[in-house]
């Protein structure tokens, strides 16, 4: 019976070591593609230009009888390229740049009096911690926080105006899911921030 236990035991460690040594082997950088949905600047922007509706309709025009500009805007979603380095099997450190862009009609009084673009970049290191890995499935969480630069273009009634702006941003990602092999592997992540708060892509591991 001693000998059944201490052959389990040492089967318990070689396992543990078997585990340790498949994380050790795994690739250190991470290079990443992906897509997002609701992009945060996008989000707070409509926002605030829907405040600025209902203030222009409620308060302003019925006083003043002067009508306010309003644009609708579309957003394209944004494109994300992440950069990681696993420092540890559970936590890796890089950066995280994305590109977004939304347009959409200047409207006054209810006619189109001109359209507007907006372009958004930004630059983010970030922190991506590994909860949950397994040799082909794992869950992760990410958090970054940088700048952004954004660009925007108004045209219409002969002139032409263009302003730009930096601001802090982040993204928050309380989940994610990767799948797949050693070296390349499909992911999804959910948070909110200036990545989106939902996105999908492919990551490849060296």
């Amino acid at each position: 019976m001693k000998k059944y236990y201490v052959l389990l035991f040492l089967g318990l460690i070689l396992s543990v070591n078997a585990k340790a040594k498949q994380y050790d082997d795994a690739p250190r950088n991470e290079i990443s593609v992906s897509y997002g949905l609701g992009p945060a600047y996008y989000i707070f922007d409509g926002m605030a230009q829907a405040l600025g509706a209902v203030v222009g309709t409620v308060i302003i025009y019925p006083w003043t009888g002067k009508a306010v500009e309003m644009t609708s805007k579309t957003n394209v979603g944004v494109v994300n390229l992440d950069y990681n380095y696993h420092v540890l099997d559970w936590l890796a450190v890089g950066a995280n740049a994305s590109f977004s862009e939304a347009h959409g009609d200047i409207v006054s009084d209810g006619k189109k009096i001109g359209k507007e673009t907006d372009t958004y970049y930004t630059l983010m290191p970030n922190v991506k911690f590994d909860w949950f890995r397994r040799e082909h499935f794992s869950m992760y969480s990410r958090v970054s926080f940088g700048a952004l630069y954004a660009h925007e273009k108004r045209s219409g009634e002969g002139k032409t105006e263009s302003a730009d702006n930096w601001t802090w941003m982040a993204q928050v990602s309380l989940i994610g899911f990767e799948f797949g092999g050693n070296k390349i592997r499909g992911f999804s992540e959910y948070g909110i921030g200036q990545a989106g708060f939902a996105q999908a892509g492919i990551r490849i591991r060296f």
